[in-house]
């Protein structure tokens, strides 16, 4: 696993799914975090290690734009 930081649009992304895991720890802005047939709200500091062939997504929420270490 290579982290890296990433900065996504503030519209919700498209369903990914895909081999592997993944990391993701909020480091700013508020973010829904869609998994399966679930959703979460995340925070600044907020983490999530998840099983990425499960269909996943995500968008901000609120006027931050969201910024992850994944």
């Amino acid at each position: 696993m290579e982290p890296y930081v990433i900065t996504p649009a503030f519209e919700e992304t498209a369903v990914f799914q895909h081999e592997g895991e993944e990391f993701l720890y909020v480091l700013e802005g508020t973010h829904e975090f869609i998994y399966g047939d679930q959703r979460y709200i995340m925070e600044e500091g907020d983490c999530v290690y998840f099983d990425s062939e499960v269909p996943h997504a995500g968008r901000s929420l609120g006027p931050k734009r969201r910024s992850f270490w994944r």
